[in-house]
């Protein structure tokens, strides 16, 4: 007599159950989705931030480069402008002093931008 009711009651709770565990499993599927997409966003962020990061540091080296060069040759040209008239071997030594900051200046850009350029293709 009351077997029928427990069968009943039994599939009862066992469909609740089921419908539970596939919104269960929907809910976690779009958690896992989520997730992963906000992991994809975090490391997109990181890899523009250490692309920013090393932009600033390249620029700072090339300002550095520049800076100090360009000055070496604006005091060795200034030296050479002054003495050229009275000690013409000074005033070559400085010019070639500003030659040689200048070919290291355009050395050591050379070999910076190199590293920044693309790979060629073949």
């Amino acid at each position: 007599m009351w077997e029928p009711v427990v069968a009943a009651v039994a599939c009862l709770v066992a469909a609740v159950l089921a419908v539970r565990l596939g919104r269960a499993r929907r809910a976690f599927a779009r958690a896992l989705e989520e997730r992963g997409w906000l992991l994809e966003r975090e490391r997109e962020s990181a890899a523009r931030s250490a692309v920013d990061d090393e932009r600033a540091r390249i620029a700072r080296e090339l300002h550095d480069i520049v800076s100090h060069n360009v000055s070496v040759m604006v005091v060795q040209t200034g030296a050479a402008r002054r003495v050229l008239a009275t000690e013409p071997g000074q005033a070559a030594t400085a010019l070639e002093a500003v030659e040689a900051a200048g070919r290291d200046t355009m050395t050591e850009l050379r070999n910076l931008l190199g590293v920044l350029a693309p790979p060629r293709r073949r």
